[in-house]
């Protein structure tokens, strides 16, 4: 499948997509830990093939009431072409950030570094706001 220029890849600094340590694939159930082994090393590996020929997919879900509700898709759903779909809205995405750079009991972002992340967060929102606009005209 094309890669979409909103399709998302794996960051360079993440760890591999691996399954095979999970606690469900460990011994001490009926199954023998080679059994186990044998499924954790399939469904690992089905994971990341999947991941890798559909790739999480994040656009704004038009059918939302909020324009600005993000859709995630992930194509684990039951069958191949129906993907898990998760809603944020980016307002939350936002707050998150906010929460996360206010210190205390406070609301305001005190933090040197929080507060420069904040403005070039909200400049580069405008500058997408902007280019929103421009698409309309």
């Amino acid at each position: 499948m094309r890669k979409l220029d909103n399709d998302m890849v794996l960051r360079a600094d993440s760890p591999a997509i691996d399954l095979t340590t999970w606690l469900m694939f460990q011994s001490g159930s009926e199954f023998s830990a080679e059994l186990l082994d044998l499924i954790a090393r399939r469904v690992n590996d089905v994971v990341k093939a999947e991941l890798k020929d559909e790739p999480p997919h994040l656009s704004f879900d038009e059918d939302n009431k909020d324009p600005t509700t993000m859709l995630l898709m992930l194509p684990l759903g039951e069958n191949d072409g129906s993907p898990c779909m998760f809603n944020c809205t980016l307002e939350s995405v936002v707050d998150y950030t906010i929460d996360g750079n206010v210190a205390g009991n406070s609301d305001k972002i005190e933090d040197e570094e929080g507060v420069k992340l904040v403005h070039n967060i909200a400049a580069r929102l405008r500058q997408l706001a902007d280019k929103l606009e421009a698409a309309c005209k």
